[in-house]
């Protein structure tokens, strides 16, 4: 019944003229995909093992895998309204067909591989747990699991962004085609990590109890005692720090930032302790007048010198400097300047701020440095869990300038 039911379907669109049979599949194709529906022949039989070690069951054979080799036999060949054009594949689970689109120019042949695995992987999610509902997330992500793993992907190629809710996985994803592959990576990397809290039996037993009917969520909590939430918290925290913190730091473009944030820093240390060294020059200045009264003694010294030449000195005979007045008192007998001199000299020598050593720039405090770095990365990683949806750098910005704008102004106080 069900194999008459999928060959009525196919009558009544177009069906391509070739055909190839393996023990679980038929590939139908035109002449000129002949090449891409033999390669995927010959691996669809181990595609099929893999994904049934994971469910524990498959669906009746065959199943119709349609190889299309343009657009126009890709919107021919599907039943019904045909789908928007960025749609690579499709598959119809209760029919037990898919339909895979033309490849891209250039593209690789690994490409059509994980394209039929993750289109096969609906059909068989879909029968092992008897058409329920569940969360798209799941469903995309077990299809991307099957599709990418025996394909390790560089983790340098995923998008540095924060991970999405379960609710903002794969929502409008045929609007913004940057969404849609963050949301797909996500899923992929969830299921992967759901998969990963116990064995392959842990998750059959899974998929056993969504075909009995039980809910998604109570079938989780009863098979690995979490719940959408937990696991949502759970999975999200890895991911920011593997995807997020981690890249973020050991990137060329962190060096590069924390390096600029150094040669700020260090100047506006240098230009503080230039300040600070003018500064108390100019209280030095008005606090000792040195050089005044250096040259005020040494005026009064030559003026009592010359007294004592003309012969007018001690006896009082001479022009008294108290108008006159015979037997005035005799000004003080002058310093001698030397002893001046030396007094001076000793007193700047231990107070000039000149002579102080400055500190240099590169004793700038590393502690301090350690800890608005750190304190930048824990205000980054708080910013991308409050909006994970935006881009690392958008929020490590004003992370980096908000944690030492903030020691600036503590160290300036």
């Amino acid at each position: 019944m069900q194999l008459a039911l999928t060959m009525a379907v196919i009558l009544a669109s177009w069906t391509p003229p070739e055909q190839y049979h393996t023990e679980h599949f038929t590939f139908r194709y035109s002449a000129a995909a002949e090449a891409d529906a033999l390669s995927l022949a010959k691996r669809a039989e181990r595609v099929r093992l893999r994904i049934l070690a994971d469910l524990g069951r498959a669906p009746p054979s065959p199943t119709v895998v349609v190889v299309t080799a343009t657009a126009a036999e890709f919107r021919r060949a599907q039943p019904g309204r045909p789908l928007p054009g960025w749609v690579a594949g499709v598959a119809y689970a209760r029919r037990n067909l898919i339909i895979l689109g033309p490849g891209r120019a250039g593209g690789r042949r690994a490409d059509r591989n994980v394209l039929f695995a993750h289109e096969y992987s609906h059909v068989a999610l879909a029968h092992a747990t008897r058409f329920r509902r569940l969360p798209t997330w799941f469903v995309e992500g077990f299809a991307d699991l099957q599709a990418m793993a025996p394909y390790v992907g560089d983790p340098r190629s995923w998008s540095g962004r924060g991970a999405l809710p379960l609710a903002e996985l794969h929502r409008n994803l045929g609007h913004d085609k940057h969404r849609a592959s963050q949301s797909y990576q996500q899923s992929y990397d969830l299921v992967r990590f759901l998969r990963s809290l116990d064995d392959s039996i842990a998750f059959r037993r899974f998929i056993r109890r969504l075909a009995d009917g039980i809910p998604f969520d109570r079938a989780l909590k009863e098979v690995y005692d979490i719940t959408p939430g937990q696991l949502s918290t759970r999975w999200r925290e890895k991911w920011n720090w593997e995807r997020v913190l981690v890249p973020m730091v050991t990137s060329g473009l962190f060096l590069w930032v924390f390096a600029a944030m150094l040669l700020i820093l260090g100047f506006v240390r240098k230009r503080r302790e230039r300040l600070r060294a003018m500064a108390a020059m100019e209280d030095f200045e008005e606090s000792h007048p040195v050089e005044k009264g250096l040259a005020h003694s040494r005026g009064n010294g030559a003026g009592d010198n010359g007294a004592g030449d003309n012969g007018a000195g001690d006896n009082g005979a001479g022009p008294s400097p108290f108008l006159g007045i015979p037997g005035g008192p005799r000004s003080p007998p002058p310093r001698a300047p030397s002893t001046q001199s030396v007094d001076v000299d000793e007193e700047l020598e231990v107070e000039d701020p000149h002579q102080v050593e400055a500190s240099p720039v590169l004793l700038i405090s590393f502690s301090t440095l350690l800890i608005g770095t750190v304190m930048a990365l824990l205000l980054t990683a708080l910013l991308t869990l409050i909006w994970p949806h935006t881009r690392v750098w958008i929020l490590a910005g004003p992370a980096v300038v908000i944690t030492f704008g903030g020691l600036r102004w503590m160290f300036s106080r």
